[in-house]
């Protein structure tokens, strides 16, 4: 079975990462398609350890109390934001199992989009490397809010309604330029703020939510993530899992 661990900043994300990921898996490889049951025993995700869950800031604490140096990157070029933060991360888990398969790095780049610069420079220092694992990154351009918005289709003519009065807000369609909402904390006042325009669509409502990447297909998300960080995420899948799970 393969081992597989996930870094992420909060629960929701966690869902969202490990979701998308068993279904590109289940869709790619047609015995799991007749018989998706069967993907319980083709692999594991690991989200904490001794009741220390994965999140960026908790395993990050974990790291510096491992006493973890964490040197910069090669050849002098500069370290991008979060470079030495999932380092960080990648090593904590190294430490902890020595039967990790890959590890996903999901993140939002709130204003920071050179985060994903520095999510790759950590890759490139562990992913496939001696004594490594496969790394997957899954940056939200610009919260994970995004990804979640280019699920949304609208199931009846209440949701059909709240669509039109965000493209009337907005003056686009947030669910087909979703990368172009704001990462504002302060969402009761900022129109294009990802969380109250996903807030907005889906009525407060988690699991409406939650279909919005469990049930819209994932050529709709293909589709409408292009721009958001979504559809690099579900080839990093494709690319890397689903060889993995067929020949493991």
């Amino acid at each position: 079975m393969l081992k597989l661990c996930i870094v992420y900043e909060a629960d929701a994300d966690s869902q969202l990462g490990c979701a998308l990921a068993d279904r590109v898996v289940v869709e790619c490889i047609d015995w799991l398609r007749e018989q998706p049951d069967l993907l319980a025993f083709q692999r594991e995700w690991t989200t904490e350890h001794c009741g220390i869950q994965f999140r960026w800031d908790a395993i990050d604490d974990l790291g510096r109390d491992m006493n973890l140096r964490i040197r910069g990157y090669e050849d002098g070029e500069k370290d991008y934001p979060d470079f030495k933060a999932a380092v960080r991360a990648l090593r904590v888990i190294r430490n902890l199992f020595d039967d990790v398969d890959a590890v996903v790095l999901i993140r939002d780049t709130d204003d920071q989009p050179d985060r994903i610069d520095g999510l790759n420079q950590a890759k490139n220092r562990f992913d496939g490397k001696p004594h490594g694992f496969r790394v997957l990154i899954g940056a939200a351009r610009t919260k994970r809010e995004c990804w979640v918005l280019a699920g949304f289709v609208p199931c009846d003519e209440v949701e059909t309604g709240l669509l039109e009065d965000e493209r009337q807000c907005l003056g686009f369609d947030p669910t087909t330029r979703s990368h172009e909402l704001t990462a504002k904390n302060n969402e009761n006042v900022d129109r294009k703020s990802a969380k109250r325009v996903l807030r907005k669509l889906t009525q407060g409502n988690f699991s409406r939510e939650e279909e919005c990447w469990t049930q819209t297909p994932l050529e709709h998300l293909k589709s409408k993530g292009q721009f958001n960080g979504l559809t690099e995420y579900l080839k990093q899948v494709e690319e890397v899992l689903v060889p993995m799970v067929q020949h493991k």
